[in-house]
């Protein structure tokens, strides 16, 4: 798990962290992998 800052910003979408963070390349990747269930939030898929 990891921590992350939203800096001057109120929310973020998911896919968008994804990419920021490095966790994926392409925000495709990001939105397959959350259609997957492979990220969770709050402990929820």
């Amino acid at each position: 798990m990891e921590t992350f800052h939203l800096n001057r910003q109120a929310y973020i979408k998911l896919c968008d962290l994804l990419k920021l963070q490095g966790w994926v390349d392409s925000g495709a990747a990001a939105k397959a992998l959350i259609a997957q269930g492979d990220v969770k939030v709050d402990g929820k898929i």
